[in-house]
């Protein structure tokens, strides 16, 4: 049912639809740090979208591999236009810090919404 690869260069690679939710669960849960945003640099082809988290604990292997190093604001970061574009326009994740997770769940369909759960309770 949902896309299972995102990105070329950083790609994120999921086995199914329910890793896919589960990483969902996983990042609308606020413990996690999780910034979205976007930027635009000179020079460069157009805007980055990026995760930026200040908490990786229990973090879905599929996001795992595609993270890399932190900067002086996060631990990590996940540069993936494409999944962080859906991660908005099709399940309204907001740019920001802040995310309502009650509106991110609503989003998802009845048969996922364990895989949701699991997800937001990893720790």
């Amino acid at each position: 049912m949902y896309k299972l690869n995102y990105g070329q260069k950083n790609l994120i690679n999921f086995n199914d639809s329910n890793e896919v939710v589960e990483a969902i669960g996983y990042l609308a849960n606020q413990r996690r740090g999780l910034t979205i945003t976007a930027e635009s640099y000179e020079n460069k082809w157009g805007t980055e979208l990026r995760l930026n988290f200040n908490n990786i604990d229990g973090m879905p292997s599929a996001l795992r591999q595609a993270i890399s190093a932190g900067n002086n604001s996060c631990i990590a970061r996940l540069n993936n236009n494409e999944f962080v574009r859906t991660l908005i326009t099709e399940f309204g994740f907001d740019s920001g810090s802040v995310q309502n997770a009650h509106q991110i769940r609503s989003n998802i369909p009845i048969n996922y919404l364990d895989d949701f759960d699991r997800g937001y309770g990893l720790t």
